[in-house]
């Protein structure tokens, strides 16, 4: 039975934890972080050289249908697409079909920008390396992440509703960069991107269980999104449809098929002995493009590759792509010089989130045989229950400061708010509360303050909504969302 479930594996050899001791203080770190009730559910996979020796999932898929949480269990991973994305750029660079050091310009000619930006001063390098120079804040960003109402030719136009970076052309993390060079990969139809990434990158690799469209997802095997708040940890809106996942973060995916993206790097291109890409490319796309200076949870950033952060965890170098988004958390990381790499996905954001970053440090420390990891797996399981402590102390505070809100009030800000460059937001009524809906993003919205008409919603970013309302009561004229004023309508 082991050698026809090796067989049917798509990664070199896959060790169960039980055949390594080291690797038994994964299973117990993360049963320890499920049982703190901070996330549905959790996958881990491990590789070493050009070896998965780890692969597993823990807790279930969905609170309210549980499924057990396996190494084939499909997460959406957001921000990691951007390390995909730019490995289609590359290759598409390679095969002579791009030119990475050409204007914008010359693919998008519709492009309109802000005064003091020119598309034909900005390459398509600088869209990956996000030295570009243009604000993230506006209407691509929410549109394509959020809303998924666009088409190609809109966004080029709603691009000039995005200022001018105050940073200049620093290094600015962000996903405008990458949905303009999505649309670069292919501008002659809407999200042209996908079917180059599956091309150029999932099926070389055979990542057979990643995709760009939700509706391609496993069913049951789909995790589902999840908040912790003083209820515990409850389903949320599943926040992505076809038409939101963009190439700055747009796929599902599993821990194994992570781990084939992470034997390729750790390998220069190379996987199951065969070189399915040029190692130059492999080398150019982890070497240090730009610089920053972030930290992220224990990892101190200090450059740019191209789709990859580069930093420091403990002297070593670490090439990483985290994401999140409503719900959702991954991290998919390697040390080159340590022919390590990790993959974590979790179905949950706030306290699971942090939990992540220390989760897959410890799996370093685990696999590298670092000292006192006892202590470290006792400091790792106590920060993340005092980060689920204040969690649910803000939850039970925002709770009680609605409770004066009257829900009488409520039919006063039921109806359409109207934004030329976001679209329509419709405010409807439901059983505790609000019901705010904008094209795909949906959230529910709860009194959070009774005097400024404001709400909190029900998503993990627990965005704030508040009306505006003539002298201060009434039916609303208004509402300030996203950072953007939305006019009634209707």
């Amino acid at each position: 039975m082991r050698i026809l479930l090796l067989s049917l594996l798509s990664v070199p050899l896959l060790c169960d934890a039980s055949d390594d001791d080291s690797l038994r203080q994964l299973d117990a770190l993360a049963n320890e972080v499920i049982a703190l009730n901070i996330t549905a559910g959790m996958a881990i996979a491990v590789v070493q050289g050009e070896r998965v020796v780890y692969a597993k999932g823990f807790g279930v898929t969905d609170v309210e249908k549980p499924m057990p949480v396996t190494a084939d269990t499909q997460f959406f991973i957001a921000s990691t697409t951007k390390a995909l994305t730019a490995l289609a750029a590359l290759m598409q660079e390679h095969r002579g079909r791009i030119d990475l050091q050409a204007p914008v310009s010359r693919y998008l000619p519709a492009l309109k920008l802000a005064a003091g930006l020119d598309p034909r001063e900005i390459r398509l390098m600088d869209l990956l390396t996000m030295s570009h120079g243009i604000s993230d804040d506006g209407p691509v960003v929410i549109r394509t992440a959020y809303t998924g109402e666009f088409t190609t030719a809109q966004l080029l136009e709603l691009a000039a509703l995005h200022a001018p970076n105050p940073s200049g052309r620093a290094f600015s993390y962000g996903n405008l960069g990458y949905n303009l060079i999505g649309m670069a990969l292919d501008p002659r139809q809407d999200d042209g991107w996908k079917p180059i990434v599956e091309r150029e990158v999932l099926k070389p690799l055979r990542m057979t269980r990643t995709a760009a469209q939700v509706s391609r997802a496993d069913g049951d095997a789909l995790a589902k999104s999840h908040t912790l708040d003083d209820l515990g940890v409850r389903r949320v809106t599943y926040g992505k449809q076809d038409a939101n996942m963009h190439a700055a973060g747009g796929h599902v995916s599993t821990v194994r098929d992570l781990a084939r993206l992470l034997v390729m790097e750790l390998n220069e291109g190379r996987i199951d002995g065969e070189e399915v890409f040029p190692a130059e490319v492999i080398r150019r796309s982890q070497t240090q493009q730009v610089s920053q200076d972030r930290r992220f949870g224990p990892i101190k950033r200090h450059g740019w590759g191209i789709g990859w952060d580069l930093g420091r965890y403990e002297g070593d170098l670490i090439v990483h792509r985290p994401g999140g988004f409503q719900g959702f958390t991954s991290h998919v990381s390697f040390m080159p010089e340590r022919k390590v790499g990790v993959a974590v996905l979790v179905n949950a954001g706030g306290p699971a989130a942090t939990a992540i970053q220390v989760v897959s440090a410890h799996a370093y420390d685990v696999v590298l045989g670092r000292n006192d990891l006892n202590q470290r797996h006792a400091r790792i399981v106590e920060q993340v229950r005092e980060l689920r402590a204040r969690r649910v102390q803000n939850a039970v505070k925002r709770r009680e400061s609605g409770k004066s809100g009257k829900d009488s009030e409520l039919v006063d800000f039921v109806g359409d708010y109207c934004n030329t460059a976001l679209g329509t937001i419709r405010v409807s009524r439901r059983l505790s509360g609000l019901l705010v809906t904008l094209g795909i993003m949906e959230s529910a919205a709860v009194w959070l303050d009774p005097v400024q008409a404001s709400f909190y919603t029900d998503l993990p970013s627990e965005e704030i909504v508040q009306f505006r309302r003539s002298a201060g009561a009434g039916p609303a004229t208004g509402i300030h969302y996203l950072d953007t004023l939305f006019d009634r309508c209707r």
